[in-house]
């Protein structure tokens, strides 16, 4: 904890490096773990659309996934 204490009152820094300390994730520091987050985040919405298509829709949202470079 003196650590953050000391990078954040000794040293001089700017304000977009300050942000991209204190919010890593959500400005691509860390890709992964933003793109983890967003997914879990829409999981929920993603369950009632896949569970909402007939079989026909399903199996067409699956082809165009798969074929999309």
């Amino acid at each position: 904890m003196d650590s953050i204490f000391y990078f954040t009152i000794y040293q001089e820094k700017t304000v977009k490096e300050t942000l991209i300390n204190f919010f890593p994730v959500f400005l691509r520091n860390y890709w992964f773990v933003t793109v983890y987050i967003v997914l879990l985040i829409l999981s929920p919405f993603l369950n009632k659309l896949i569970n909402s298509l007939s079989q026909k829709q399903y199996t067409y949202l699956i082809e165009e996934i798969m074929n999309t470079k």
